[in-house]
């Protein structure tokens, strides 16, 4: 694989976490775990080689790049804490339901 390809895979990656960030934006958690897993397949080919980017001039796009792509990973994350903590919340809430109802029930 050559600078140009591996470059080709991190615009694709790039693109990939785009609309993982759109799918937790939406709060629609199926797709965002099923654009992750093909984010992943397509990471694992760019980290395999070693390529020099610094020789074909694309060492500061590939740096944009990667930088997007952090600050994506970022704002998914946050969304995805947010969620996770509403739903511990109901979890809560549905146990203490549930402890009640027992309480309740067993009387």
């Amino acid at each position: 694989m050559d600078s140009r390809d591996a470059m080709a895979r991190y615009e694709r990656i790039r693109e990939l976490t785009r609309q993982m960030l759109a799918a937790a934006q939406q709060s629609d958690w199926d797709s965002l775990i099923a654009v992750e897993a093909q984010r992943k397949a397509v990471v694992e080919t760019v980290t395999l080689p070693d390529i020099d980017f610094a020789a074909s001039g694309l060492m500061s796009v590939k740096d944009a790049c990667i930088n997007e792509i952090l600050e994506m990973d970022a704002q998914i994350r946050g969304l995805t804490e947010t969620w996770m903590g509403e739903m511990r919340e109901m979890l809560s809430t549905v146990q203490s339901q549930r402890k009640l109802e027992r309480t309740y029930n067993s009387g």
